[in-house]
């Protein structure tokens, strides 16, 4: 067993922003203490968002434009975008979500596009809200203890929430991660090496691997 399963318990108007574009700086450290994780199941998880108001904004980070959507329990809902269909997030969302109501809010949705990059501290933690399965919940929380410039196989995922012979279910759960980067589902790769798939594109996953891993080894030399 490795030192990373040892250390998981197994339980609207918007800006016109380019592909790339960064309106953020970069650091980065270890894992995740300042992000907290609320899962709830689907069918309550879609009655708690009937008329609620969510607040979305559109953000440029290292790694290409993010939509955000943020509750008033948290952030549900990260996506990249593309330059040519940038409103197909909320285009969603708002087929998903009916009666909610949202509200463009660039100043409201800023800490958690920055959180991508800055991770936050754990005084005053971030909190995500999404509806999940129990299984996708206990696999969403592993990936939370996954260190900042480390990946690890589906199979050893597996291993952590408790479900060894079922890398292909893991390999779903962590395809459905609806948070990008903050779930960091990234680090997940295939047991030869591979990058394996990523909802967002192979290319932007290496691009955030390659990015963690720089900003771990400046912290090493400095």
């Amino acid at each position: 067993m490795n030192s990373y399963q040892n250390a998981i318990q197994p339980g609207i108007s918007r800006p016109a922003l380019n592909e790339g574009q960064s309106s953020l700086s970069a650091t980065a450290e270890g894992k995740d203490p300042g992000i907290t994780l609320e899962t709830v199941l689907p069918e309550p998880f879609a009655k708690a968002v009937m008329e609620a108001t969510v607040r979305v904004g559109w953000h440029g980070t290292p790694f290409g434009s993010v939509f955000l959507a943020i509750t008033a329990r948290g952030i549900s809902r990260i996506d990249f975008t593309s330059r040519d269909h940038p409103d197909l997030p909320l285009d969603r969302l708002r087929l998903a979500w009916p009666l909610a109501e949202f509200v463009h809010d660039q100043k409201g949705t800023l800490d958690a596009a920055a959180a991508i990059c800055q991770p936050p501290h754990s005084t005053n933690p971030l909190r995500l809200y999404v509806p999940a399965t129990r299984f996708q919940s206990a696999v969403w929380q592993a990936l939370l203890q996954i260190p900042s410039g480390t990946v690890v196989s589906y199979s050893q995922l597996a291993s952590v929430v408790g479900r060894p012979r079922a890398s292909r279910a893991v390999g779903n759960a962590v395809g459905a991660n609806p948070v990008a980067c903050l779930i960091p589902c990234h680090r997940v790769i295939q047991q030869n090496g591979a990058l394996g798939s990523y909802r967002w594109g192979s290319d932007r996953k290496q691009r955030i691997l390659s990015w963690e891993s720089r900003q771990c080894q400046s912290r090493a030399g400095g």
